[in-house]
């Protein structure tokens, strides 16, 4: 006779089918039955678990991309208000969005500036910032028409501040005369992310593989780079 399945066996079986549920349908649209019967568990197990949707939501956002596969006790992760759990995401929104590479680089002056070289580590931290947190992202974009709390939480407290950083590289390297002088900083700075963005998390994942960091960063940079030459 199998051994008997219990409840917290089945922990990472909901996560994976929560995380393919609202990465279809977004946070409104998803049902919980949905997620139960994707996860091949029954309605009360999932409940056992996770009080409600938004709970389930939050967990996933949590822990989805953990390279060491660690569930902590659901109990201990949920926002007991709406409100409060957007004050978490926006707190963890803004510990990852910081380009540190950037801040290095305007400590330097000006003649030390070496643009292409500063491009590949800008847009390589950039990229594991996207690859690391790429189901998370998939997930929260999938769910901003129907949600727009969250919305305006990630636009400010992740694209915004992305973009922020690195308009701000951009305007002290034309300053310095180290880059081309540009028509729209603001706009370069927007193709820079969804330059990285579209590779990151957005390409389809078929009829192939997903293009990799080694395959598709080194010409993305040097035509970044070209293009901003003086």
């Amino acid at each position: 006779m199998s051994p008997r399945v219990t409840p917290k066996n089945r922990i990472p079986d909901i996560v994976s089918a929560a995380v393919a549920v609202f990465s279809r349908r977004g946070y409104r649209l998803t049902q919980m039955e949905e997620i139960a019967k994707e996860a091949k568990v029954s309605k009360a197990t999932l409940y056992y678990y996770f009080k409600s949707k938004l709970h389930l939501f939050q967990y996933v956002l949590q822990i989805a991309g953990d390279s060491q596969n660690h569930f902590p006790p659901p109990e201990d992760t949920q926002a007991p208000t709406k409100q409060a759990f957007l004050q978490m995401l926006k707190r963890r929104l803004k510990e990852g969005a910081v380009l540190t590479s950037i801040a290095h680089f305007l400590q330097q002056k000006s003649k030390q500036a070496g643009v292409g070289a500063e491009l590949e580590d800008i847009l390589s931290e950039l990229w594991d910032i996207n690859e690391k947190n790429r189901t998370q992202i998939i997930m929260l974009e999938k769910s901003f028409y129907e949600f727009p709390e969250l919305a305006q939480v990630y636009d400010r407290y992740a694209r915004k501040s992305l973009l922020q950083q690195i308009e701000g590289y951009l305007k002290t390297r034309m300053q310095q005369g180290a880059i081309r002088k540009l028509h729209s900083v603001e706009a370069t700075a927007r193709f820079f992310m969804e330059s990285v963005a579209w590779f990151g998390f957005k390409q389809p994942a078929q009829p192939r593989q997903l293009f990799t960091k080694q395959e598709a960063l080194p010409d993305l940079v040097a035509i970044l780079a070209e293009g901003l030459k003086r």
